[in-house]
């Protein structure tokens, strides 16, 4: 069985990601309710990363996870890790003005 996770962070990896995201837009077509998706990355991350090593790097990705994992509340939303310093949201039955 194919892991959903990823392995630094604990949020749903980017192939679980691409699953949720293609099952929730068939769903919102299907019953024309809104669906709303939010790609993000952590501004300058290169940099920190490279001035404070790869060790710092990490801590910052598992702290970021863990903001955005508490951001989340309604069990049918996902946080991933999108890829490097990337996470997104999807969050169904979600309008523009409530996602942002």
């Amino acid at each position: 069985m194919m892991s959903v996770r990823d392995g630094l962070t604990g949020l749903a990896n980017r192939a679980h990601f691409d699953e949720v995201l293609q099952k929730e837009m068939y769903r919102a077509m299907r019953t024309e309710t809104p669906l709303s998706l939010i790609i993000a990355d952590i501004d300058y991350f290169k940099p920190y990363n490279d001035n404070y090593g790869h060790q710092a790097g990490d801590n910052c990705l598992k702290i970021v996870s863990e903001v955005m994992m508490n951001t989340i509340k309604r069990p049918g939303d996902l946080t991933a890790r999108y890829g490097g310093e990337e996470f997104a949201f999807v969050l169904p039955e979600t309008r523009i003005e409530n996602a942002a």
